[in-house]
């Protein structure tokens, strides 16, 4: 959904090498070079398990929008989610928010006046 500073994707149940290909058709959507000046906002908050399949497709949509200027932000509040995020050190990488609000404030802030 469109959201003040780009979009926001809401992703729920688990995130693997059978539902990654899902979440990577809408990230590219939204990542496509004509949408300058739009971050994204991935709530992953309804996630109970993802792999590094899902991991993959995260720091793609990641590589893409930097190429542009823009920014990939998570909702991470699950703690299996948030150490997967930790061990991979993306926690280092990504822009990680313990919800959506916080996350959809970040993009908000950054969005040109």
């Amino acid at each position: 959904e469109a959201v003040p500073g780009g979009w926001l994707v809401e992703v729920s149940g688990e995130v693997d090498l059978h539902t990654a290909p899902q979440l990577q058709a809408v990230l590219t959507s939204l990542v496509e070079p004509a949408r300058p000046g739009e971050s994204v906002v991935v709530d992953l908050t309804g996630v109970a398990f993802m792999d590094s399949t899902g991991l993959g497709e995260l720091v793609a949509a990641h590589k893409a929008l930097g190429r542009r200027g823009d920014r990939l932000h998570l909702a991470v509040s699950n703690a299996r989610v948030t150490r997967l995020l930790s061990l991979s050190g993306l926690d280092d990488v990504l822009d990680v928010h313990p919800s959506q609000p916080e996350a959809l404030a970040a993009i908000a802030a950054s969005e040109p006046s």
